[in-house]
């Protein structure tokens, strides 16, 4: 686990726990303030999910990740608790409106969170996934000496067939 993915799952937590107590508070000027602070630190929350995803895809394609799907499943939890945490956040400070306080912080962290949630679905599309049924169906057949024609690999794949040759 690196520097940065401990730091996120810390600060996860604060804020999951800062917005369960916000809850509690009176209200008033103390109210606002305190979310104020849980924005300030969602902005950071957000940042640091979207620099581990960052980073995982480059481990991914530098070759440094030895379980692609535990991976997958990690940071996929990671953009997922963070799009929550940070949509909760953005309802506290809705509350906190209503009761006529205004938070400069907003309108960055709708763009942060719209980011965060487009990472997700690159993510979800992208990310390398492995049916094991699929897997253990190609493998039995590989054993067996059951290999795809050529034939058919030209036909669903005609750049690949060498021109010059009958």
């Amino acid at each position: 686990m690196t520097v940065a993915e401990v730091l996120w799952e810390g600060t996860a937590r604060t804020v999951r726990e800062a917005t369960d107590a916000w809850k509690e508070e009176e209200m008033g000027a103390a109210r606002a303030k305190a979310a104020e602070d849980i924005l300030r630190i969602v902005l950071e929350l957000v940042s640091a999910a979207q620099g581990v995803l960052i980073r995982k895809w480059s481990d991914l394609f530098a070759e440094r990740i030895s379980d692609v799907e535990t991976m997958g499943d990690y940071l996929e939890n990671v953009a997922a608790t963070t799009i929550n945490l940070a949509q909760r956040a953005r309802e506290l400070a809705g509350l906190a409106e209503a009761e006529g306080y205004k938070f400069n912080q907003l309108p960055e962290l709708d763009l942060r969170i719209s980011k965060l949630s487009d990472m997700k679905d690159r993510l979800a599309k992208h990310w390398p996934r492995f049916d094991p049924v699929q897997l253990e169906r190609g493998l039995a057949q590989a054993t067996r000496g059951e290999f795809v024609d050529p034939e058919e690999i030209y036909r669903e794949f005609p750049e690949l067939q060498d021109k010059s040759r009958p």
